[in-house]
């Protein structure tokens, strides 16, 4: 798994270009090195932190359409979510990544 904030980025804006599309958190550990059922609590907590912490990209949660989640999110507490679900992978799949270039769908 790749543990450089820049390179993650990077990494998930890469597979938004191939697949032309925004990414969940699960597919974002699998465009970094780690098989979304493989991924720890600290695999997730390193994406979201990249995530967090570059402008380029931002979060949202599926629920009656894509919202983008407030400024305030936590990237620990997200994880927190995420793990504490019945099914994990499920629930990555409940986050997607989008550039802030990318209006909302």
């Amino acid at each position: 798994m790749e543990t450089d904030s820049r390179k993650i980025v990077d990494n998930i804006l890469s597979d938004m270009a191939e697949l032309n599309d925004w990414i969940s958190i699960a597919d974002a550990t699998g465009a970094n090195g780690k098989n979304s059922f493989d991924a720890t609590y600290d695999d997730v907590v390193a994406i979201l932190s990249a995530v967090k912490n570059f402008s380029a990209v931002t979060l949202g949660k599926l629920g009656g359409g894509f919202h983008d989640l407030p400024d305030s999110w936590s990237p620990r507490e997200i994880a927190s979510e995420v793990f504490s679900s019945p099914d994990p992978t499920a629930e990555m799949m409940e986050f997607w990544i989008r550039e802030l270039e990318d209006p909302q769908r």
